[in-house]
């Protein structure tokens, strides 16, 4: 079945069991991680194959894969920790760009419990040079017996939104990596209703509520937001790139100045952006009037900021699917009388 047919599924299974999770008659956990062999239905499935996942996950190793790792002359590994790793799905994209050009790393892979790293081994054969720890990033690495400023990289996909405060998250992070390091991140920036019927169901999800002044509502945070608090928390450099789910990429200042880091200049960000190959004709509204309500309507539909649209960028750069475009088809229909045309021509 096709992956919008996937979250359907897990969204109506997790809606007929609500009532019996509310009252605490059923484990959502059971629900959402079933063994493999009793659904072919599980969260697993969802993060390895929803299209939005898999356009995140294929931008994290087109990220991975522009990076500078240091000089042709410095073979030293390059240190990798990942933080909630879970099932592994973004681990196994952040591999493959690291392994296609051969470049040496370690990593080290956490999550809160043991209970992925069976499955996690078996579905990466990781080597040697891949350890599996436990680690709570919500609480001291430190004191989790993990190196200050040991890592030159930390990855983080769909967890730090479920953690408490995202600052203190950021705090926890930036002791383990070293200044220069970067922060990669794969997160939803926008809400997506099913979702809240799915991962409603787990505390993570409404582990904020009264802990973090960043979210007063929802778990998810808007891309201005999170460039907002990584500026404000030590990070640089921010670079957001796709939509609904973006990877964040965050340089951790400093190393500028000598050391360790400066000498092996381990990470070069990516652009911004790509830059489109210029039209030979180039479509200007001249109306403001008519520039302002596509604005207002895009923001409506996608949930992007109005500070997060660039005019000079086609919709597919901004991150829309076919079934955002066919919601702003229909909007742009209903705003400009454009009914008795067709919205297929919108």
């Amino acid at each position: 079945m096709c992956s919008s047919d996937l979250l359907l599924e897990i969204s109506s299974k997790c809606g007929a069991e609500l009532h019996q999770i509310l009252q605490g008659k059923a484990n959502p956990l059971k629900l959402l991680f079933p063994p493999a062999s009793e659904s072919e239905w599980s969260v697993e499935r969802f993060y390895s194959r929803a299209p939005d996942l898999l356009a995140c996950n294929r931008n994290l190793e087109k990220v991975v894969g522009a990076f500078s790792y240091g000089s042709g002359s410095d073979s030293t590994p390059v240190q990798i920790l990942e933080i909630g790793a879970g099932t592994g799905s973004a681990t196994a994209h952040l591999l493959a760009a690291l392994q296609s050009r051969g470049q040496p790393f370690t990593l080290t892979y956490t999550d809160i419990s043991r209970v992925f790293f069976k499955d996690a081994r078996e579905k990466l054969r990781t080597g040697p040079n891949v350890e599996f720890k436990v680690l709570d990033i919500e609480k001291d690495p430190l004191a989790q017996s993990f190196t200050p400023a040991s890592f030159d990289v930390v990855l983080g996909s769909n967890v730090v939104h479920a953690t408490k405060n995202v600052r203190n998250t950021l705090l926890n992070v930036k002791a383990v990596l070293r200044p220069g390091g970067y922060l990669l991140l794969c997160e939803y920036v926008t809400h997506v209703m099913p979702l809240d019927i799915v991962f409603g169901c787990l505390g993570g999800w409404w582990a904020f509520k009264g802990n973090d002044p960043y979210r007063e509502k929802h778990a998810i945070m808007t891309p201005h937001t999170w460039s907002h608090v990584l500026q404000t928390s030590g990070f640089d450099q921010v670079h957001i790139i796709g939509f609904p789910v973006a990877v964040i990429v965050a340089r951790l200042q400093g190393g500028e100045g000598g050391g360790r880091l400066a000498s092996r200049a381990v990470i070069t960000p990516p652009p911004a952006k790509a830059t489109a190959p210029k039209r030979e004709w180039e479509p200007r509204f001249q109306s403001k009037e008519v520039r302002a309500s596509l604005l207002r309507l895009l923001v409506r539909v996608t949930g992007l900021e109005e500070g997060d649209v660039d005019e000079e960028r086609e919709f597919g750069e901004l991150g829309l699917d076919s079934l955002m475009l066919t919601a702003m088809a229909e909007a742009l229909a209903d705003e400009f009388g454009l009914h008795e045309i067709g919205r297929a021509h919108v």
